[in-house]
């Protein structure tokens, strides 16, 4: 669900180029296996270079869709990205046991 959300919000977006909406997709299915992908990993998810990722992250960051939360440069150190829903609210927290929903006042958290 909270996924649905955040993507259908992402893919409105008809001035994304279409390497970012990869880059969004590879987020995606990420998070929905509650995983913190590389920049690497994310790149060969999306099928494009490391350098088109991070230009594409940077774009998804900049437009509000994602937060990035950098870690120290270094081996295993990977940044975590989390979506940023129309209030810049974040859905991960507690994700394994809730979803996230947008209303007009923001997001609102429903328990499974």
């Amino acid at each position: 669900m909270m996924s649905y959300i955040w993507e259908r919000r992402v893919l409105q977006d008809s001035t994304l180029p279409g390497a970012t909406i990869r880059v969004a997709w590879a987020l995606s299915i990420s998070w929905a296996n509650n995983r913190d992908p590389s920049i690497v990993e994310i790149a060969k998810l999306a099928g494009i270079t490391k350098r088109t990722a991070i230009t594409a992250l940077s774009a998804l960051k900049n437009r509000g869709y994602i937060r990035a939360e950098h870690k120290p440069k270094g081996r295993g150190h990977t940044n975590r990205f989390r979506p940023l829903f129309i209030d810049g609210a974040s859905g991960m927290k507690g994700l394994e046991k809730s979803f996230w929903t947008v209303t007009p006042a923001g997001p609102r958290r429903d328990t499974a």
